[in-house]
Formats: structure tokens, sequence, C-alpha cells
């Protein structure tokens, strides 16, 4: 009995320095991401040009899909027309049971054209109809419960503008109303962790 309980003694001794030595290890580890991130965040700061003035402004066509999105589309498409990019048209292919389409078609002019999404249709041939009718250059996809601004719309430009690039993808943030959602703001910081560990280039769009 004896030997039983020194062996559980020394395997008790073990098993603190084992824990110990592990917690050790993690604030390293810690200390060392921590580091890590620091200097990915002050390369980022001073890479991030407050405004980003463009050298051309092709011709873009906007293409946002809205199904029951009522609540927010008149707001989207001000966003939209309040863009100073001058040579730019949004194509929205809108439906629902919420009015969404009637809202929309009121802005219809010549730089907003209003199709019609059928029940079922479904995001990607929605986006596929909108491309029907896009005469710009480059295309830029959106989402209608989201608002355009100008920073970051010529930062998402920029790569496919300035260096030839074929695809460029921008970054998002709550808005302005979310700003005291938790839940928001927890996917937000996420996201904004990630894409600073991601490279300038990424396999996938």
């Amino acid at each position: 009995m004896g030997g039983i309980q020194s062996i559980l003694m020394w395997a008790n001794d073990c098993a603190t320095a084992i824990v110990g030595c592990g917690l050790v290890l993690m604030l390293a580890y810690q200390a060392y991401q921590w580091q890590k991130d620091k200097r990915r965040a002050n390369q980022l700061r001073s890479e991030t040009s407050p405004q980003l003035t463009l050298i051309k402004t092709p011709p873009v066509s906007i293409l946002v899909p809205a199904w029951n999105e009522a609540a927010m589309i008149e707001r989207h498409i001000q966003s939209f027309l309040q863009l100073r990019y001058p040579n730019k048209e949004l194509i929205l292919c809108a439906g629902g049971r919420d009015g969404t389409f009637d809202l929309a078609s009121q802005y219809a002019s010549s730089k907003v054209t209003i199709l019609i999404q059928i029940e079922g249709q479904g995001k990607q041939a929605a986006l596929q109809q909108c491309l029907e009718h896009a005469a710009g250059d480059i295309l830029f996809l959106a989402d209608a419960d989201g608002l355009l601004d100008d920073h970051s719309f010529e930062r998402a430009l920029g790569p496919l503008v300035e260096k030839s690039e074929q695809a460029s993808s921008g970054l998002t943030r709550p808005l302005p109303d979310q700003y005291n959602q938790p839940f928001a703001l927890y996917q937000w910081y996420a996201e904004q962790y990630s894409n600073a560990s991601t490279g300038k280039y990424t396999p996938v769009l």
C-alpha cells in the first residue's frame, strides 16, 4: 500500500510540474503573439492612407441582389447616389413580400436600374440577371443591407484601377446603429483580426 501511495504522490508532483510548465509556455506564447500582432497593427497603420485619389475613373457597375430588404433598400440606394465617384451605375434586382421592389423602383433613373426578382430565384441568379444589364468595365458586388461610402468604395477599386489587378475585396464594418450590439462588434473584431494576419494576395476570393 505504501508503494502505491508513493507512486500517487510522485504522479501528483509530476502533474503539478507539468501544469506549471504548461502555464509558463502558454504565457510565453501569448506574449509572443501579442508582440507579433502589435507589429502587424503598426505595419497596417503605416500602410493605410487616410484618403485615396484614383488616377482614373473607369465605368463601374454595382450589382446588388435585394430580397425582403424594405428596411434598408432606400438607405442603400441613397448611399450609392451620394458616392463622389463619377462614372458609376447601380443595377439592383429587387423583390420580396415586403415591398422592396416598389420602394426601389422610386429611384429608377439613368444611373439606377431596378429589375424584379421573383420568389425562389436566389442570390446568384439575381446577380446573373444584374450582370446581363451591366455596362461597366468593373463589376462591384454589394449587399442591399449595407451602405456604400467613398473611402471603402475607392480603396476596393484602387488595385483594379491603379495596379491592373483582376479582382479585389474590400472590408466591412457595422452600421452606425449597430455599434452598441455586442454580436455585431464581435463579428467585426474577429474579421479585423483575421484580415490583419492575411497576406496581400489570397488564393480565393
